[in-house]
Parts: C-alpha cells; structure tokens; sequence
C-alpha cells in the first residue's frame, strides 16, 4: 500500500533556549514522540526564533512574530510560498504527544478528517488523565490538504489559528467524512503543566487546581499507544503513577 503523506505544523517560544525550564523539557518529549512515530512518509515544520535548520523529517524555519497566532500566519504563508503540499495537514503544539500510529491508521481509512472527540489530557504532576467529549474539533486534527485550505480561506478563518469554531459549519456543508479516533486510542494527549501559556493566565486569577478543573476528573487510564511517552513522562517529572 502506497503511503499517503502528511504535514505536522508546530510553533514553539522562547523556553526552547532554557534547558531547565518545564515546557523546553516537554518539548524533549514532544520531539522524541516524533522520533517514534510508526510512519515514515511525513515531514515536521516548527515555526519560532531559532535559525532554520532540517533534521531528517524535522524541519526548523526561522518565524516573524512573537505571539502563536503571528508565528501561524507566517507558517501559513511559507508553506504556500515554498509550493509544500501533503495528503494530510495537522497542528500539534510543542509539548503534546501525537499517538505514534495515527498515520497508519488515517492512511488504512482516508477520511477527510480524523479528530478526537474525547479530548485528552495528562497532568504532569500525578500522572493521571481526564477525558471531555467536547462538541467541537480541537486545533489538532488530521485534515485532508485540499480541505484545510479551503477552510483557510472561509471568512478569514484560518486552520492555523483558533477559529476551530467555524469547522463544523464548513465540513458539514462540504460533506466532509469525519472519523473520530477510539475513546481509549486519542489521536493525541494534551500535556497540562503548570508552565503552559494557558495555565498562567489561569492562575492569575486562580490556582494551577482550579486551572485542572475544566477538563475533567483526573484518574489513572492506560492508552498503550502512548504507554513509551508516559513512562519517560514519568522518569522525568517523577509523577505520582501507581504503576
């Protein structure tokens, strides 16, 4: 069976430079996780302030602006520019896991799309893991080339920022088919740190507990797709597991 092809496209900080901090350590994991994906046709491109460079499948490309939504619009732009094209698109930020086999399996199956719809989410200090159904599709979903572009350019509303609202709307009126991963199998886990962007601006007004309470009861699951992340998760951040 011939390989579709796949695009990831990532944007990072300035936490990149600062070996001790949280996030630069979750991104080393992020990085590994990419390293083990069980596909070989794909390429990753990361959008930030570091020199561009290439590493195998992994690309680093030097990014006007400082904030996610600027550094979007500039990956946006470069793809288009550089006549980059895949199969399938998808977003991923620079401290989740992407499920090593989701490739594979979206390359058996070939829907237009291949989302969550049990969001996921690890919290690095326990080691436990809460689920939502949430009725719209997260910013990281697998998204056919050709349909995400379009979706680009629908009232402005492009793939690469936050306007995930306006998704359904469109992939309804284009007919889109939609696949949703197994509740137990995610397409990818969100890793919840008290370092995330979100996270601070929470406990502003707030503590890193409340923060957790929106996503959910916390409690020990086992997705053995992503059981090689948790682990070195683990032996970094010393989580409270009860393995």
């Amino acid at each position: 069976m011939e390989e579709l092809s796949f695009i990831i496209i990532t944007t990072y900080g300035p936490h990149l430079g600062d070996e001790n901090d949280i996030r630069h350590k979750l991104h080393q994991h992020y990085m590994d996780a990419l390293k083990n994906i069980n596909y070989s046709n794909f390429k990753v491109f990361l959008f930030g302030h570091l020199p561009s460079s290439a590493e195998g499948t992994i690309n680093f490309v030097k990014a006007d602006g400082n904030s996610k939504e600027q550094k979007l619009q500039f990956a946006k732009v470069y793809l288009l520019d550089a006549g980059l094209k895949s199969d399938y698109i998808l977003r991923l930020d620079d401290d989740d896991i992407l499920n090593p086999n989701a490739f594979n399996h979206v390359n058996k199956t070939k829907p237009d799309v291949y989302s969550d719809l049990f969001h996921s989410f690890i919290n690095i200090d326990s080691g436990m893991i809460a689920q939502q159904q949430r009725p719209w599709f997260p910013n990281t979903a697998i998204i056919k080339w050709d349909l995400a572009f379009s979706i680009l350019f629908l009232d402005n509303a492009l793939l690469f920022n936050f306007q995930h609202t306006v998704w359904h709307r469109f992939l309804k009126d284009a007919k889109a088919s939609i696949e949703y991963s197994n509740k137990f199998n995610p397409l990818y886990l969100r890793v919840l740190s008290a370092a995330s962007i979100t996270s601070i601006v929470t406990q502003s007004k707030s503590g890193f507990s409340q923060y957790l309470s929106q996503f959910g009861e916390f409690q020990e699951m086992e997705f053995q797709d992503f059981m090689n992340s948790i682990i070195k998760l683990n032996d970094e951040f010393k989580l409270n597991t009860t393995n």
